[in-house]
C-alpha cells in the first residue's frame, strides 16, 4: 500500500478528504484529520499549509502537523460520565476545569493546577479569577478581552487561544487555552469546560524552524543575486550580505 494508503486506510475516509483538500485549496489552517500510526492507534492531527508565509526553494509545498489526540480525548472525558471525565482529569497534565452556567461558579479544577501554579484547587474554586494572577503581563489584556467576548455571547462558540503564564517556580511557558461549551439533552448550555497545555517546548521548536526556513530562503536570494553580478559588485555587496546574514543569526 502506498503512503496515504497506510495513514488513511478506510477508502471513504480518503475520498473525503482528497475532496475536502480541494475545496480547501492550497493554504489551511488546523485542519483536523485522523490517521493511523505504526502501532496501528488513531491519532488526530491538525495540519496547517504555511508554504505561502515561509517558502522553501525547491519545495512545491509543506505542512506542519501537531498531534492534538490527548486533547481531544479530554474533551471527550468532559462530555462524557463524571466517572470517566475524573478518572482522566487526575491523571493529566492538561489542566483541566468545569464552570457552572446555572450555579455560576467554578465547579472543577483537577490536581494538574497545583502541580503547575502552586496555589491549591480550593483557592481557584473560590476565586477562579486567580488565573489572571499567572498570566504574563503583556498577554493579560489579550487573554481578558478574549474571555469577556465570549462571556457576553454566552459561550456559544468554542474559542483557543495560545499566551504565556509564569508557573510556581518562576517559569515562562507558553500555554494553549481551548475553551468549549457543554450542553444538555435539550441543547442548552449548562457547563462551560476547558483545558490548558503547555505548548512551550512545540513553540520553541516551530520559532526554530521558522527561522531557519527565514534563512535558507535568503541564502537561495543571496546566490541568486551573486551569479548576476561581476566579481567588483560582489566586492561591494559583501558587507551588505553579512550583515543581513547576522541579522538573521544574531
Amino acid at each position: 500500500p502506498s503512503l496515504i494508503e497506510t495513514l488513511y486506510p478506510d477508502e471513504s475516509y480518503r475520498q473525503q478528504l482528497f475532496k475536502e483538500r480541494e475545496e480547501r485549496g492550497g493554504n489551511y489552517r488546523d485542519w483536523e484529520m485522523t490517521l493511523t500510526s505504526k502501532s496501528g492507534e488513531p491519532k488526530t492531527i491538525l495540519w496547517s499549509n504555511i508554504s505561502d508565509l515561509y517558502p522553501v526553494p525547491g519545495w512545491h509545498t509543506w505542512a506542519v502537523g501537531i498531534d492534538v489526540t490527548e486533547q481531544r480525548r479530554a474533551e471527550e472525558a468532559l462530555r462524557n460520565s463524571e466517572a470517566n471525565f475524573r478518572q482522566y482529569a487526575e491523571n493529566t497534565d492538561l489542566i483541566i476545569w468545569l464552570y457552572g452556567m446555572d450555579e455560576r461558579k467554578a465547579m472543577y479544577i483537577n490536581p494538574a493546577w497545583e502541580k503547575t501554579f502552586g496555589s491549591t484547587c480550593q483557592e481557584y474554586l473560590e476565586r477562579p479569577a486567580i488565573w489572571l494572577d499567572h498570566v504574563h503581563e503583556e498577554d493579560l489584556e489579550y487573554c481578558d478581552s478574549v474571555r469577556e467576548s465570549a462571556r457576553r455571547t454566552g459561550y456559544e462558540q468554542a474559542y483557543e487561544i495560545e499566551y504565556r503564564m509564569v508557573t510556581a517556580d518562576g517559569q515562562l511557558r507558553w500555554m494553549r487555552d481551548r475553551t468549549f461549551p457543554i450542553r444538555d439533552a435539550s441543547g442548552k448550555i449548562y457547563r462551560i469546560a476547558g483545558y490548558l497545555e503547555d505548548i512551550t517546548e512545540r513553540k520553541e521548536a516551530s520559532e526554530i524552524l521558522q527561522r531557519q526556513l527565514r534563512f535558507e530562503a535568503l541564502l537561495a536570494e543571496m546566490s541568486s543575486e551573486l551569479l548576476s553580478l561581476d566579481p567588483e559588485e560582489i566586492d561591494e555587496n559583501v558587507d551588505k550580505w553579512m550583515e543581513r546574514i547576522g541579522e538573521h543569526t544574531g
